[in-house]
């Protein structure tokens, strides 16, 4: 199993939120492929952890179905279910689109500079097809955008929902081979920002 520690435990995170964070990842960036058997053994061995924080995280991941548990059979990494990706799909554009009208009421020329260093920096990591960078960078542009809005409590509950939509741009994205293009092209990215701008001036 390809598994990678992309970074060290943080001081703040706890053992369990450091083995959900981890592991989220790897799923999401596909070194842990649809179908995968997960070895909560393994996973705890490479972590340097316990396997009680171990099996609390795979729970979690559990509840976002990017993983299935399946007791006295084993656990593995969720197989794709169109159903899922496309329901967690529009609940996570329609929130965005509220948010980008309530946005359009109460932005300042700050986000609006921050927006747009961000996506200068998703550009400049889709150029150097480092999908890492661009995922961070992507969540960092919606979690600027929450916040500004008052509805960072938001965040969480949604990313519960719209796992599977990351694994499956991920495939779209040829993650597994660490080799991508932008799949939004420059005018849509900065479109919204654009009419956040236009907003600023009345």
């Amino acid at each position: 199993m390809p598994f990678v520690i992309y970074s060290e435990r943080n001081e703040q995170e706890s053992a369990k939120q450091f083995a959900y964070r981890i592991l989220r990842r790897n799923i999401l960036l596909l070194d842990m492929v649809p179908g995968e058997p997960i070895s909560e053994k393994e996973i705890a061995k490479k972590l340097e952890l316990s396997r009680t924080p171990v099996r609390e995280a795979l729970l979690e991941l559990c509840r976002e179905r990017l993983v299935e548990i399946y007791p006295q059979r084993g656990t593995r990494v969720a197989l794709m279910d169109s159903r899922l990706v496309d329901q967690g799909r529009f609940l996570r554009e329609t929130v965005e689109l509220a948010l980008l009208e309530l946005a359009c009421r109460s932005v300042s020329k700050d986000l609006i500079e921050q927006m747009e260093e961000n996506l200068k920096e998703q550009e400049e990591a889709a150029q150097r097809e480092d999908i890492i960078e661009f995922f961070l960078k992507d969540n960092d542009f919606h979690r600027l955008l929450f916040t500004a809005c008052g509805k960072e409590s938001i965040l969480h509950p949604l990313r519960m929902k719209t796992g599977r939509c990351l694994v499956a741009k991920a495939l779209a994205l040829g993650a597994r081979n660490r080799r991508f293009e932008s799949s939004r092209p420059e005018s849509f990215l900065r479109a919204p920002i654009a009419q956040l701008d236009r907003a600023t001036a009345f």
